[in-house]
């Protein structure tokens, strides 16, 4: 079991791309800290060998206790196929979760927008 840090992409100077790359169930996933003011939209691409696994999103005000986030029905927002999520959150902390795999190896993107 790893730890799994997000990586910021530049290669689009314009247009951080935040990573975390070979995530698997049972990895520690550290969040992403999210600085300035307001609500963000983001797209989520999640890609990479699901052996079984679900990701979800999920969010925090204080950096301990993470909450899975929901859509406009309550329904948590996650995947067991590769795609493309799109949220908004004005959370301060943000990361994927992911459970229930074997053999997994899945990459998350995170693009945001303000």
């Amino acid at each position: 079991m790893a730890t799994i840090s997000p990586v910021v992409n530049l290669s689009i100077s314009d247009a951080p791309r935040y990573i975390w790359e070979a995530l698997a169930t049972g990895d520690t996933i550290n969040a992403l800290k999210l600085s300035g003011i307001g609500a963000r939209r983001a797209a989520v691409q999640v890609i990479g060998t699901f052996g079984g696994a679900t990701v979800k999103i999920q969010t925090s005000n204080d950096g301990t206790n993470f909450h899975d986030i929901k859509d406009i029905h309550n329904t948590a927002v996650s995947t067991t196929s590769a795609t493309i999520l799109e949220i908004t959150s004005a959370a301060l902390y943000i990361k994927p979760a992911i459970t229930g795999g074997t053999a997994d190896d899945v990459d998350v993107i995170l693009f945001m927008r303000d």
